[in-house]
């Protein structure tokens, strides 16, 4: 943890019995450059609500001392000095695993690490504290339970196709196979995760592209396995309107578990 930070009135010590939110970013970074409103506005509310229960923390990666402190001088929060970036920002960067900015870190009162990926949480206005979820929808991200559809095999089930009761069913399952999961994975990787496309996003659309789906799919409940790792593999599983959408998705599972040769496996474009 930084020991030594700035405010808008000088030095300031890390605040204690607060949540804390590390704001990695930088004011050449476009994507930042966006979200950075969005952050101050919900930073702002909560302070205007009477909630103190929370410090923002910038973690610049900016190149000089001017830029950061244009930057800077726009949030309303604290930072770690420009000078410290090598040896304070970099360090926390490396020790955290931040692949690109924004990037925004919470631990909780008792410096605990919470949640490595806050950055949806503030965009889709989410109830704080952010703890992370289980299964997410695509449209959020493509990481859960600290990994990403890059380095485990991933489940989508795309349920823009589906009614009400099929989607709660099928996302409730889904919800029961990632927890089985969470607790099983101890300190290493998931076996797998979960994730949803209840609407089409650009990310749903660009995986279906990537995989020649995007035609073949229509008015269907359809799960997909991402297995990338495995030569751009993947598996697909498009129900017809006689199959139960719970029962499919847990026998689809289990198959790819105990027996993936027996299924057809594509490999991406």
């Amino acid at each position: 943890m930084p020991t030594s930070l700035i405010g808008k009135d000088g030095p300031a010590p890390l605040p204690e019995g607060k949540h804390k939110l590390f704001y990695f970013s930088a004011h050449w970074c476009p994507p930042c450059k966006r979200f950075t409103p969005k952050l101050i506005e919900w930073y702002n509310k909560r302070k205007a609500a009477g909630n103190d229960d929370v410090e923002v923390i910038f973690m610049t990666n900016d190149r000089d001392q001017a830029s950061f402190e244009e930057y800077y001088g726009d949030m309303p929060w604290l930072a770690v000095p420009f000078e410290d970036r090598h040896t304070v920002v970099q360090k926390m960067s490396k020790a955290l695993g931040v692949q690109g900015i924004p990037t925004l870190v919470l631990f909780d009162a008792e410096n605990n690490l919470l949640n490595n990926d806050c950055v949806p949480a503030v965009t889709n206005d989410r109830p704080f504290p952010f703890v992370p979820p289980n299964v997410i929808d695509v449209a959020d991200g493509i990481s859960v339970l600290g990994a990403d559809i890059n380095t485990v095999p991933a489940l989508i089930a795309y349920l823009q196709y589906a009614d009400d009761d099929d989607q709660a069913a099928v996302v409730e399952k889904l919800e029961e196979m990632a927890l089985a999961v969470k607790e099983s994975m101890g300190e290493g990787e998931p076996s797998m995760i979960f994730l949803t496309a209840k609407d089409e996003s650009r990310t749903s659309r660009k995986i279906l592209e990537l995989t020649g789906q995007e035609d073949k799919i229509e008015g269907n409940i359809t799960y997909m396995i991402l297995h990338l790792q495995d030569q751009g593999a993947y598996y697909l599983k498009i129900l017809d309107e006689s199959d139960d959408p719970v029962e499919s998705l847990t026998a689809y599972v289990d198959t790819f578990r105990s027996n993936k040769s027996s299924l057809e496996k594509h490999q991406m474009k």
